[in-house]
């Protein structure tokens, strides 16, 4: 890798040459950049990013590497070729998108490594019927929230997985007095909501 004036290290040749220790350099600035720019904590990338970045280092050690984002995501999608749809399989594709974005943000890998904005192809479908409320676990926030291009979106996100909002809601917020206040009132048969101050749901987000 070379390095460019008052920045970060900037790759000098095609991605598909990088060696495993350009790679194993590449995940360790973005480790540092999500931790820098407080994304997440330290006890997310260990509990989340961590074993992902591995796969990531796995496929890129291989004999035969792959030469873009598609062969990438393919790659790390036959590790759970047996799991369409799992869970694992999918943070594993959204933390994997993540670093890719990021890579090309920040002019790191050339644009054959544009990940893609739709990753169905690579998750699959689960074979079994899934529970109709499956609750959303930290690290799945996390990831989605860091799978959304668009910091708008990132944001909006943020905050109803924070406060329990709902999406109607994030019109109807105002700060008073240094408190985050929302005005909506919801009209239903029992009667109408009253406007409420929201009240963090997890603080590790």
């Amino acid at each position: 890798m070379s390095t460019s004036t008052g920045g970060g290290s900037k790759l000098s040749a095609p991605a598909a040459a990088l060696s495993i220790e350009d790679w194993s350099e590449l995940i360790e600035a973005f480790r540092d950049y999500k931790l820098i720019s407080g994304e997440i904590k330290g006890s997310t990338w260990e509990r989340v990013y961590r074993h992902h970045m591995k796969h990531v280092l796995g496929a890129m050690a291989m004999p035969a590497p792959p030469q873009n984002a598609k062969q990438l995501l393919e790659g790390l999608a036959k590790i759970w070729a047996d799991k369409p749809g799992g869970r694992t399989r999918q943070i594993q594709m959204q933390c994997t998108t993540a670093l890719l974005r990021w890579a090309r943000e920040e002019e790191r890998l050339g644009e054959e490594w544009d990940p893609p904005q739709n990753l169905a192809t690579y998750v699959g479908r689960s074979r079994t019927p899934q529970a109709i409320t499956t609750p959303l676990q930290v690290e799945d926030i996390l990831a989605l929230v860091d799978a959304l291009p668009d910091p708008r979106w990132r944001f909006d996100f943020q905050l109803m997985a924070a406060y329990g909002l709902r999406p109607e809601e994030l019109h109807h917020l105002q700060l008073r007095d240094g408190r985050l206040w929302c005005t909506y009132e919801k009209v239903a048969s029992r009667g109408k909501t009253k406007p409420r101050t929201p009240r963090p749901e997890a603080a590790a987000l």
